[in-house]
């Protein structure tokens, strides 16, 4: 992450600073060698001519400039030490400024970048429903204009084939009054003639099915077996569902003689007789013995 140009220039100014500071404990150290080295070395003098006092005074002297000498030194040392303590204090808080505004740039560039993913998304989405709901509209559309000109055609067809049933109901109603005169004239010996059939195919349906009940009876009773337990003379109505052919579909007791026994015996004996002598006329076995029931006394 890039500097401010404001914390580029406190960096340079600090490390000048720095420099400079080095720069003169440098010279000051020179300087005091060159002190040191360069001091006049006093004459020694015979004892007989110095005067003892003075020597003193000025070994003295010498101490003290020493001494005075060594405690600027330091506090010219210690003040340079200071000066660097603090110059590096405050880089270290620039550098620790420039980290967390660095750190700031980042946090706020990503939470910009996430706004932008975020907002990317919503765009997206909002993108892919509009895109729905357009195509959406137009499928209902598609829908709407497929219904209408459905409806149009039925119309059509409809007024076009109540036309057509128009004339045609014309043409047969023509045709149809000169066929009921016609038709009229042979009503009445058609009816005449029907009754007489229907009375005879009466006759003989009756006989057939009177033929039919005795002959199903007869079968049944011969299939029957009666068991050891049953009594004399117990009957049962039993309902008979055949096939065309006579074969039983089903026996069933529907009004009991009040023996369990004599009741499935019964039952049994209707279904061994399979297949049951019926009518050869369909009209009457579909009528009368396709269900029918009838009343078991074995004799």
């Amino acid at each position: 992450m890039l500097m401010s140009r404001d914390t580029w220039n406190a960096f340079f100014k600090a490390l000048a600073l720095h420099g400079l500071l080095l720069g003169l404990f440098a010279l000051s150290f020179n300087q005091r060698q060159t002190l040191v080295k360069t001091q006049p070395v006093p004459e020694i003098i015979e004892a007989s001519v110095l005067d003892e006092a003075q020597v003193e005074a000025q070994a003295r002297q010498l101490r003290e400039q020493e001494e005075s000498q060594r405690i600027a030194e330091q506090q010219r040392k210690q003040k340079i030490a200071d000066e660097l303590q603090r110059e590096k204090k405050r880089l270290e808080q620039i550098r620790q400024k420039r980290i967390a505004a660095e750190k700031q740039v980042k946090q706020q560039a990503l939470k910009k970048k996430r706004a932008e993913e975020q907002a990317k998304k919503a765009e997206l989405a909002r993108r892919k429903a509009l895109e729905a709901a357009r195509l959406a509209k137009i499928k209902q559309q598609k829908a709407e204009q497929k219904a209408r000109l459905e409806a149009k055609r039925r119309r059509e067809a409809r007024l076009a084939a109540e036309k057509r049933r128009k004339a045609e109901a014309e043409a047969k109603a023509k045709a149809e009054q000169a066929r009921r005169q016609a038709e009229e004239a042979q009503r009445a010996a058609q009816a005449k003639r029907q009754a007489a059939a229907a009375k005879a195919r009466a006759a003989r349906q009756q006989e057939a099915r009177q033929y039919a009940e005795v002959a199903i009876q007869r079968k049944v009773n011969r299939s029957w077996i009666r068991p050891p337990s049953v009594q004399k003379g117990l009957q049962c109505t039993i309902r008979v569902k055949l096939l065309a052919s006579g074969d039983v579909m089903q026996a069933v007791v529907v009004s009991s003689s009040g023996d369990p026994i004599f009741d499935r015996s019964a039952e049994n004996a209707v279904r061994k007789a399979s297949p049951l002598p019926v009518p050869s006329d369909p009209e009457l076995f579909a009528r009368e013995f396709r269900t029918f029931t009838f009343v078991f006394r074995p004799q």
